[in-house]
């Protein structure tokens, strides 16, 4: 599967998370940046922006709900896959509802995640 060099941005305060994934999706052709917290992702966004963002749900000072919203707000339009190892009742929800393109559980599985990033991306690449 050829896949154009995307770049995916990893946002998750697990240091253990974020290279694992770094290392799918380079095997799978992407491009990725990675970052612990919240204020360097959002740092970043005012040189480049990613063409997905995979953030985790609990992240320390704000969540992934809450960058869903901030990202919403100042419309970077960035689509996102949210991870999370602690799911709550009705969370899947709040996080489609926020602006989130998927919502899943970890552990991840490979396919399913890569899936859920390309169909992220197409779908923003259809609506330009």
């Amino acid at each position: 599967m050829s896949i154009p060099p995307f770049l995916i941005a990893i946002l998750d305060d697990e240091a253990p998370v974020r290279e694992a994934l770094g290392r799918l999706f380079n095997s799978a052709g992407f491009k990725t940046e990675s970052f612990a917290l919240v204020t360097e992702f959002l740092a970043s966004l005012t040189s480049h922006q990613p063409d997905c963002l995979v953030l985790d749900l609990h992240l320390p000072g704000l969540t992934g709900l809450d960058v869903l919203n901030m990202m919403t707000y100042k419309q970077f339009g960035i689509p996102s896959v949210m991870i999370t190892g602690l799911d709550m009742p009705g969370m899947k929800e709040r996080a489609l509802a926020s602006g989130a393109s998927a919502y899943l559980l970890k552990p991840l599985d490979d396919t399913i995640l890569i899936d859920a990033v390309m169909a992220s991306i197409q779908h923003r690449l259809s609506k330009r």
